[in-house]
């Protein structure tokens, strides 16, 4: 949270002359228990975007169709050439 403040001095000794200050103060507020996040699943991801939290599903990397290739490489020419 952020506090801006300006401040005019009254009277005649203080005129034309201004203080600005500027303070930063957090809050740190609990949204998902701890042993909520020691209990997670295999093939769940907790994903946190500020005080918003969801669990979404997740799969082995190998069975993305774009790793798919690297995991089960098909076999090469006989004879080693290439």
């Amino acid at each position: 949270m952020q506090t801006l403040s300006e401040q005019r001095p009254a009277g005649l000794l203080g005129a034309g002359q201004r203080s600005k200050s500027e303070s930063w103060s957090t809050r740190r507020e609990r949204v998902l228990p701890p042993d909520r996040i020691a209990q997670l699943h295999r093939g769940e991801a907790l994903v946190m975007i500020g005080a918003q939290w969801q669990l979404h599903p997740t799969s082995p990397y190998h069975q993305h169709p774009a790793f798919a290739q690297l995991a089960n490489p098909a076999p090469g020419p006989a004879g080693g050439e290439a």
